[in-house]
């Protein structure tokens, strides 16, 4: 027989480090900080997740190994730091234009980026969802996708 690893959600601390393979599943810790900035016409909004205290098996790195290893050697801190949310405003003056009463620019980035210790594509993806049979196992997940939207506002 091999190394067996046990994965489940268990907050006894006490059994938990009785039993150094057992890994937390959900984050112990985690949350997130918004703010927004607003100077004359335009407005910045920024926000921020984090999470912490869980570990994750990477089964892609485990089955792209061509070491033998135990399944205990592929599991990783799962901890982050992720810029989720980044957007600029500003609002164009439309004094001089009867028909439009408002007019702005906007510019919008998502899932810009994770700061993170885990070696798979982002320790906030989980690809069998959120099940707590399945939570803490990376196998084929694909990150969430960044992107760049450029947006305009108007109101006539």
């Amino acid at each position: 027989g091999g190394e067996r690893i046990v994965l489940q959600d268990d907050r006894d601390r006490t059994k938990r480090n009785a039993d150094p393979r057992a890994a937390p599943l959900r984050e112990e810790c985690g949350g997130g900080l918004e703010t927004a900035l607003r100077i004359k016409r335009l407005t910045f909004d920024v926000q921020a997740d984090y999470a912490g205290g869980f570990d994750i098996l990477n089964m892609n790195r485990m089955l792209s190994s061509e070491q033998l290893a135990a399944p205990s050697s592929f599991v990783e801190k799962g901890d982050y730091l992720k810029l989720s949310n980044v957007s600029v405003q500003y609002q164009i003056p439309m004094q001089k234009v009867k028909w439009i009463k408002s007019l702005a620019v906007s510019l919008t980035a998502t899932n810009l980026v994770t700061l993170t210790g885990y070696s798979g594509f982002d320790p906030d993806v989980n690809c069998f969802g959120y099940t707590n049979l399945s939570a803490g196992i990376d196998y084929g997940s694909y990150p969430f996708m960044r992107t760049v939207m450029l947006g305009i506002h108007a109101n006539f």
